[in-house]
């Protein structure tokens, strides 16, 4: 297991032992909190892997821990297990809107924790070595989430993002500075929505300068805007004073003949299903990208949706 950290919150001790040794014994390092602030305090301070958290704590429940952790940047994609009380039904908990991973249901066996936590890990795993500079998931793991809202009826907005000119800034300054590129616009999309009231979305990147985000309906639109309004305040910094002076790079064609391309622009798409009907991602993909080539027909960045209604 690598020596993954998995912190054991529950203020019953015979619980957390019998969770504790399961998971050690498969070569897990365990931590264990009885109350959730010692838990955030161990979450802040140690950096686990993943979360088995019980939704009646003392000082702070479980509801209060869960909803501390998504609203933090950085742990708000940290995995979480919510345990449960008989009694206690994880769809009234899903209903309240907070994003739990998965459910355990007391009286739970060992092996039940084990079988969780290593599902939770090999996906967190995967998550991990999704894109080496952004860590962000590739689009097959957020197409399966929005799959699966569409299952639900569920409605969401979505989100794509692409540069415009990215491959000639690539050319001339070299693939270092495009990675630095790069992470300037992760830094714009998870600024713009960690701004968010709601805390239920997930970003995408697939690969170059290609992202997607999976938001809640109705906040795509402000999202898009203020992803092209930081970009366009930013970007020139990333090219040299002659560059920006100029209004962009100059290559020498296979022809020998100087050309002038642009600062680089950013087109972004919104595709919803809250006023349209889709059946499968693919669909969804079909039209943001429809929306991505239309964005960047016209000139500077562009933000656009999907006017159709049916």
């Amino acid at each position: 297991m690598n020596g993954e950290k998995i912190l054991v919150v529950e203020d019953e001790p015979h619980l957390a032992e019998l969770a504790g040794i399961k998971l050690a014994n498969a070569g897990y390092r365990v931590l264990t909190a009885g109350d959730g602030a010692e838990a955030l305090e161990k979450i802040k301070n140690s950096r686990p892997d993943l979360v088995l958290l019980d939704l009646t704590l003392p000082v702070k429940d479980g509801f209060e821990v869960c909803y501390e952790i998504r609203q933090n940047v950085e742990t708000r994609d940290l995995p979480v297990i919510l345990l449960l009380s008989k009694g206690q039904d994880p769809e009234q908990v899903k209903a309240m809107g907070l994003r739990v991973d998965d459910f355990l249901v007391k009286p739970f066996t060992p092996r039940d924790v084990l079988a969780k936590v290593n599902t939770l890990m090999a996906r967190a795993r995967y998550l991990k070595e999704a894109n080496p500079l952004t860590g962000w998931p590739g689009k097959q793991l957020i197409y399966n989430r929005v799959a699966q809202l569409l299952e639900e009826k569920r409605k969401f907005d979505f989100l794509f993002i692409d540069l415009d000119n990215f491959r000639i800034y690539n050319q001339v300054y070299g693939f270092a500075k495009g990675n630095e590129v790069i992470k300037f616009v992760a830094r714009i999309i998870r600024d713009a929505v960690a701004e968010l009231a709601e805390i239920d979305y997930y970003l995408g990147h697939g690969g170059g300068d290609d992202f997607f985000i999976l938001l809640p309906p109705q906040t795509g639109e402000k999202i898009g805007r203020t992803i092209v309004e930081r970009f366009e305040a930013g970007i020139r910094d990333m090219y040299t004073p002659e560059d920006r002076e100029r209004g962009g790079v100059v290559v020498l064609t296979r022809q020998g003949i100087n050309k002038q391309w642009p600062i680089m622009t950013i087109s972004v798409a919104l595709v919803s299903n809250e006023y349209r009907e889709f059946q499968d991602p693919l669909e969804i993909d079909t039209v943001g990208q429809e929306l991505l080539r239309y964005a960047k027909s016209m000139p500077g960045s562009n933000y656009v949706w999907d006017r159709r209604r049916s």
